[in-house]
């Protein structure tokens, strides 16, 4: 089974206005394809896995609308966006991620 997916949908703060890197609103194609490309210190892999991100990184940020995706692949976004992020841009990307759990 496959999950489409809007990675251009922009994130917002609790106030429902959008969650801005300096000037720039940040989607959730911004933090999936920096959480992938993330080095995280508690993770040993090997060169395989990392074109394995690299090539869903490239997938996610070269996508136009909806992108299908496995439920391995949103999977890892939604473990990788954890790892690297707040609990608030966690929270607003795993409700789009996973829309089940509102």
């Amino acid at each position: 089974m496959n999950l489409k997916i809007d990675f251009n949908v922009t994130l917002k703060n609790l106030e429902g206005k959008p969650l801005k890197d300096k000037e720039k609103e940040l989607t959730l194609r911004d933090i999936s394809t920096n959480a992938i490309l993330g080095n995280y210190q508690d993770e040993k892999i090997d060169g395989e896995e990392k074109l394995k991100r690299f090539l869903l990184a490239t997938k996610i940020y070269e996508s136009k609308g909806e992108l299908e995706l496995t439920i391995d692949e949103v999977k890892m976004i939604k473990d990788l966006i954890a790892k690297g992020y707040s609990t608030l841009v966690t929270g607003r990307a795993l409700q789009i991620l996973d829309p089940h759990k509102k």
